[in-house]
């Protein structure tokens, strides 16, 4: 099942972005990769890197609370 993800979400950094190396579980490449092949969409064929920043930008969203690109509120369990 493809996911609705907006692509400006996880597009391509701007030229000011900052580039930064960090190390992750082995197992988090095989899920970027995953993520890379949900958002992929017709003439865009998401890399590693992407699958990588998408999710990035989605458990921000998630952490603090904030609205996801695609405009629905995460719901808080109380």
């Amino acid at each position: 099942m493809k996911r609705n993800v907006s692509l400006a979400s996880m597009s391509r950094p701007p030229s000011d972005a900052i580039q930064i190396a960090i190390r992750v579980p082995a197992d988090w490449l095989k899920k970027a990769d995953q993520v890379a092949a949900e958002i992929s969409q017709p003439g865009f064929q998401a890399s590693r890197t992407d699958g990588f920043r998408a999710a990035l930008a989605r458990g921000f969203d998630a952490f603090l609370g904030e609205a996801p690109a695609d405009g629905k509120k995460p719901s808080r369990k109380k």
